[in-house]
C-alpha cells in the first residue's frame, strides 16, 4: 500500500525531477511492466478528466501504474490553453486510487499558494520543490549530502572545486558526482579529492582558465602548464586564453582597489562587478596578500605578451608557457 500516491513536483532542476520519478518507477513498477504500466500526459494537450479516468482504472499488468503529467500549470497562476475540471481532481485527492502513482510536473519556481487545488495537495499529497539554493553554503551542503547518498565522502576543498567548475546547477552537480562515484566504484575507493575533481569533472574553456589561474596563484606553474596543454588539445586559440587570463588579472586589480581604497564588502563588490559572490570569495585571499605594484606588474607582463602574440612574433602556446613559469615565485 502506498502511503501517498499523488506527487506534485515543481522547480527548474529537471534532472533531479527525472531522478525522483525514476525512483518511483524502480520502487513500484517491474521492468517487464514498463511498456504497459507507465504513461506520460501533457496538460496542454490532454484534459485532466481523461487523465483521472486512466488513474481510476486498475492496471492490466502488475500491482501499480505510474502516470506522469507534464506542464501542470493548474497549480500556478499561468494561463492554460485547455479548460480543466479542477473539481474532479479535488474529488480524486479525497480518495485516490490505491494502485496509481500520479505525478504532476510543474516547471515553475513556485506554486500559487492561494489556489484551492494547491492547498489541497499540500494537505494530502507529496509536494516537493527542485530549486537551486540561493547561498554558496547551501550548494556545498548539497554536494556533501549527495555524496553521502552514494555512500562516498568528498573533501571540503574538492566540494568547493566542484562547485566552482560546475556553478549553481544542481542537475550538473548531481551528474558530475555520479561520474566520480562510478570511477570510485571501479577503483574500490570511497573519497573524492581535489585531484579527482580536476581530472573527471567536465570543464568549459572558462573553467579551464579558472583552474589555470588557481594554479598560478598557488605558485604551481607546472600544473598550470598541464591545463594549458588541455586547452591546446581543445584547439583553443592562444589569444583567447590570454584574453581570459587578462580578464582575471584585471578583476584582481579591481578588487584590490575596491577593498582597500573604497572599503567594499565581498557582496558589494560582486554586485557592482556583476559576478558570482563565490568568484570574489576565491579571489580575495590572493588580492589581500598581494601588493598593488605586483598586480600592476602582472598586468604589464600580460599586456606585453598580448602585443607580441597579436604581432605574430612568437609561438602562442610556447609564449603562454614561458609566461606562466614566471609565477614560480612572486
Amino acid at each position: 500500500m502506498v502511503e501517498k500516491n499523488v506527487h506534485v513536483l515543481y522547480g527548474t532542476e529537471y534532472l533531479l525531477m527525472d531522478a525522483y520519478i525514476q525512483k518511483l518507477q524502480d520502487q513500484y513498477i517491474l521492468e517487464d511492466e514498463m511498456d504497459f504500466a507507465v504513461s506520460h500526459y501533457d496538460l496542454e494537450e490532454v484534459l485532466l478528466e481523461q487523465i483521472l479516468e486512466d488513474a481510476s482504472t486498475p492496471p492490466f499488468f502488475g500491482a501499480y501504474k505510474l502516470l506522469v503529467v507534464h506542464q501542470a500549470f493548474i497549480f500556478t497562476g499561468e494561463k492554460i490553453k485547455l479548460s480543466h475540471n479542477l473539481e474532479k481532481l479535488l474529488s480524486y485527492l479525497a480518495s485516490p486510487a490505491p494502485f496509481t502513482i500520479l505525478v504532476f510536473l510543474v516547471p515553475k519556481e513556485k506554486l500559487d499558494e492561494r489556489k484551492k487545488i494547491t492547498k489541497k495537495c499540500k494537505e494530502t499529497a507529496v509536494v516537493q520543490g527542485f530549486l537551486a539554493p540561493k547561498k554558496d553554503a547551501d550548494f556545498l551542503h548539497y554536494i556533501q549530502e549527495t555524496c553521502k547518498s552514494y555512500q562516498i565522502q568528498i573533501h571540503s576543498e574538492a566540494a568547493q572545486q566542484l562547485y566552482m567548475l560546475v556553478g549553481g546547477h544542481l542537475s550538473l552537480i548531481h551528474q558530475e558526482i555520479e561520474k566520480c562515484y562510478t570511477y570510485l566504484l571501479s577503483e574500490q575507493k570511497k573519497v573524492i579529492d581535489v585531484e579527482l575533481v580536476n581530472r573527471l569533472v567536465s570543464r568549459s574553456i572558462e573553467d579551464n582558465v579558472f583552474l589555470l589561474m588557481d594554479y598560478l596563484m598557488k605558485k604551481n606553474p607546472t600544473q598550470a602548464v598541464f591545463v594549458l596543454n588541455d586547452l591546446k588539445k581543445q584547439r583553443v586559440e592562444p589569444i583567447l586564453i590570454l584574453g581570459a587570463l587578462t580578464a582575471n588579472f584585471r578583476l584582481f586589480y579591481q578588487l584590490k582597489i575596491m577593498v582597500e581604497q573604497l572599503g567594499y564588502s565581498e557582496n558589494e563588490m560582486a554586485k557592482r562587478l556583476k559576478i558570482s559572490p563565490y568568484r570574489v570569495k576565491f579571489a580575495m585571499p590572493v588580492v589581500k596578500r598581494l601588493k598593488e605594484d605586483i598586480l600592476r606588474n602582472w598586468l604589464k607582463w600580460i599586456a606585453d605578451l598580448d602585443v607580441a602574440l597579436k604581432s605574430y612574433r612568437l609561438d602562442g602556446y610556447l609564449s603562454l608557457e614561458l609566461f606562466m613559469l614566471r609565477f614560480q615565485s612572486w
